[in-house]
């Protein structure tokens, strides 16, 4: 006897295509099984397929398309509306052999809405890297149920035009790996370029939304979810310089800490400002928060420090390099990390091999060597040192001038304060210094004001000076101290107070070493930019030029003014790791002026015993040590 068939079907929807798919799933079927059915839109009284022979009350079974003969059990691509979504009916007549049809009938209200696509991308400065995360809910919820798909999805990246970039760029995954990183390689064909970057994302999803029951129909959706961003790849390349800057100051004073106290107190705020300056900065980078203040205040902390901030041609794709490249001092600048506590390092301190932990209470240094930190190194404070002696100093007035000099109605910058002339002559004494200072009053408007030190042609400094005003106090002081350390090198130090009360620093203070030749007469002056053409936003309405003699020698007239005699000098050409430099060509004294590569450094940095000059993390081979007397 042969066994009853029991009627099953199901609708496969191709939401991309625009098509359905019904599939016989019946129990029992075989070569005599036949179907044909009836399949309507319901919302849009659409009749989306009608099988051959079907009829409401007595099929014809002439050619019917679900042929077990055949083995036919799927009719496929049947059309479906554009608004595909509402109720779908399916009256599906079934008979195997001899005996009766059966008609069944299904229906199923159809609720769908494509996820979209959302790509997040992220490039890494400090690693040379990009990140492109896929962050879509490709989750659904269909009357109040939610379904999860199984997917493919193939993720691709398109490298900047230019790029060399030689990494795997392209993906396929069965929905497990969202994210892919690329770049943070050892070479330059490994590394993130700059410029843009694109990711294409390309989803299949498949949603069961319904299984075979008293009252349900099977009901597969498939759909094809597409989505693309792209990312500007543009790090700061100042960050490069400041790194070279930070590992010349941790080397430099690290080698300092048992052989040269002065240098090592001296540079002490600076290396722990510096620390947490370089660990904000990387914090900052990796959290996509803006570093401009944190980079201006690091330019600032580490002015002197053997910079060489470079730009970027942003036309350009070129490599980024990462930051663990860039120190070259054995130090990872990328990792690296300066703990400061008011106790001894913690045995459970995290932390990697070659951080440094400062005690402030005992000044003990410790590093992390072997995984522990073990005992203190070094102790950066020195002995007590020798009483001094009472220093002497005298002033002259060189300028006060309370003549009212303001910004036109124009937004082209502007001198607003009296042209003094500066030259050598008028430094007397060898460690002789000029103080500028300039009173200022600004308009309580926020229409955009400027104020710029420019010193022998060249911009020193520029202020924003808007957020400078209050309600209590619109003045503001700007100051330049020249301290000259030769003829043709000076060491400048601006900055902007308020003035009154509070009298509180405004700005960074810019410290700079410049080299101009003195023995040309040069113009110091205040300038002023209006960003809105409004006459008198700024006023300068007095200059005041001070000349400060400290304890020193007298320079007698005609001679150049870093000596008491005329300069000479000795040039040097290191060997790999030499420290030690001994000149023959005079007879040294206190007053020189050691520059390595034509940059002038610290007495401090570069220090004399005798004949012998040390400069204690050494030179590489091939740099060249000038010792001017």
């Amino acid at each position: 006897m042969a066994t009853a068939l029991i009627p099953k079907f199901k609708l496969t929807f191709d939401i991309q295509a625009g098509t359905l798919d019904f599939t016989d799933e019946s129990t029992n079927r075989d070569a005599a099984t036949y179907g044909t059915p009836r399949i309507t839109h319901v919302d849009s009284a659409t009749i989306l397929y009608t099988g051959s022979g079907w009829d409401p009350t007595t099929p014809t079974w002439v050619s019917p398309p679900i042929n077990g003969s055949t083995s036919t059990w799927v009719i496929a691509d049947i059309p479906i509306p554009t608004d595909y979504n509402g109720q779908y009916k399916v009256e599906y007549w079934t008979k195997k052999g001899i005996a009766s049809a059966t008609l069944v009938t299904r229906t199923y209200n159809l609720d769908y809405t494509a996820p979209v696509v959302e790509i997040d991308l992220t490039v890494l400065c400090p690693t040379s890297q990009l990140t492109s995360e896929d962050s879509t809910d490709y989750n659904i919820v269909v009357a109040g149920v939610q379904y999860t798909p199984s997917m493919s999805r193939t993720h691709t990246i398109t490298k900047p035009a230019g790029s060399g970039y030689t990494g795997t760029l392209s993906w396929v995954d069965a929905g497990t790996i969202s994210t892919r990183t690329i770049g943070g390689g050892s070479t330059a064909v490994t590394r993130l370029w700059t410029r843009v970057w694109q990711t294409n994302i390309i989803s299949v999803l498949t949603f069961t939304l319904s299984s075979w029951g008293a009252t349900n129909m099977g009901v597969i959706l498939v759909d094809t979810v597409y989505g693309d961003d792209n990312t500007f790849a543009q790090c700061d390349a100042t960050i490069c310089a400041l790194a070279q800057c930070y590992a010349n100051l941790l080397t430099r004073w690290m080698a300092a800490l048992t052989v040269n106290f002065a240098y090592k107190e001296d540079k002490r705020d600076i290396v722990i400002q510096a620390s947490a300056l370089w660990d904000q900065l990387l914090w900052y980078e990796r959290c996509g928060t803006d570093t401009t203040s944190t980079i201006l205040a690091l330019q600032v902390l580490l002015a002197g420090e053997n910079c060489d901030c470079t730009s970027v041609d942003d036309e350009v794709s070129v490599p980024i390099v990462p930051w663990s490249a860039m120190a070259g001092s054995g130090i990872t600048a990328s990792d690296f990390v300066f703990y400061i506590e008011p106790n001894d390092p913690a045995s459970d301190l995290v932390g990697t091999n070659g951080d440094l932990h400062l005690n402030s209470t005992s000044d003990d240094i410790f590093k992390k060597v072997g995984g522990t930190w073990g005992t203190a190194v070094a102790n950066i404070k020195g002995p007590t040192g020798a009483a001094g002696s009472d220093a002497t100093q005298t002033v002259s007035v060189l300028l006060n001038d309370s003549t009212d000099r303001s910004t036109p109605a124009g937004t082209g910058i502007t001198q607003i304060s009296y042209d003094f002339q500066i030259n050598n002559s008028q430094f007397t004494l060898v460690n002789d210094y000029m103080e500028f200072e300039w009173n200022v009053l600004l308009a309580k408007n926020q229409r955009g004001k400027l104020l710029t030190v420019r010193y022998a042609g060249s911009d020193i400094t520029t202020y924003f000076a808007d957020d400078m005003v209050i309600e209590e106090n619109e003045r503001v002081i700007v100051k330049l101290i020249v301290n000259p350390v030769s003829d043709t090198a000076q060491h400048l130090t601006a900055q902007v107070t308020r003035a009154g009360e509070p009298g509180e620093v405004l700005g960074p203070i810019v410290e700079r070493n410049f080299g101009c030749d003195l023995n040309i007469t040069r113009s110091v002056a205040l300038y002023g930019t209006n960003s809105e053409a409004y006459a008198s936003d700024i006023i300068c309405d007095k200059t005041l030029v001070v000349l400060y003699h400290r304890d020193s020698v007298l320079i007698p007239p005609g001679i150049p003014l870093s000596t008491g005699r005329g300069l000479v000098s000795q040039t040097f050409i290191a060997t790999e790791g030499q420290t030690e430099f001994t000149v023959t060509a005079f007879e040294p004294n206190d007053y020189y002026i050691p520059l390595i590569d034509n940059v002038v450094q610290d007495q401090l940095i570069v220090t004399r015993s005798g004949y012998i000059f040390t400069y204690a993390p050494g030179l590489t081979a091939g740099q060249v040590l000038t010792i001017v007397d």
